[in-house]
């Protein structure tokens, strides 16, 4: 603000040495003026820099996250995959299973928003994300419906599909 001042001061004594007649007290003038906006410039080129170094960091910390949700996601569904394999429809396992996917709907919630967030602030991943969400949310609802109807083999098949679209 202090240079913000300055400029302006400058700006007024050119004007008036100007309407004064003062052309070479004005030029000096005008010249310091230049130079004081020269440094103001390279100060918001500096900031500007360093707010978006930190926005940078901020994606960075932020993806590292995601990345740890999705991992864990990746693996919890894996393990969900065995255990739905390894129990018959008539074992009370099975039920549990059954909250499980549901419980890792839900986790997913967390996890679809993240990557939404992160996908409007970096464009260039906009689309595959969109595209990968979609179906992923498309699969876990098909999980759940098939383990409803008690159909093992239909929901190994979508619980791998979803795990890809999560992994990918």
């Amino acid at each position: 603000e202090k240079e913000i001042s300055q400029i302006q001061k400058e700006f007024q004594n050119s004007k008036e040495s100007l309407n004064d007649s003062k052309r070479n007290k004005s030029s000096k003038s005008q010249k310091s003026n230049s130079e004081n906006l020269q440094n103001l410039s390279q100060q918001m080129n500096s900031m500007m820099s360093s707010i978006e170094m930190q926005g940078a960091e901020e994606n960075i910390e932020d993806l590292q996250n995601l990345l740890d949700n999705l991992i864990r996601f990746s693996f919890e569904q894996e393990d969900l995959i065995y255990a739905v394999s390894d129990v018959s429809r008539s074992d009370p396992k099975y039920v549990e299973n059954m909250i499980l996917q549901s419980e890792l709907r839900s986790k997913f919630e967390v996890i679809e928003d993240s990557l939404l967030a992160l996908s409007g602030r970096i464009p260039q991943i906009n689309t595959a994300v969109n595209k990968e969400m979609s179906t992923i949310k498309q699969e876990l609802n098909l999980v759940l419906t098939s383990l409803e109807d008690r159909n093992i083999s239909l929901s190994k098949t979508k619980q791998q599909v979803l795990m890809t679209s999560a992994n990918n």
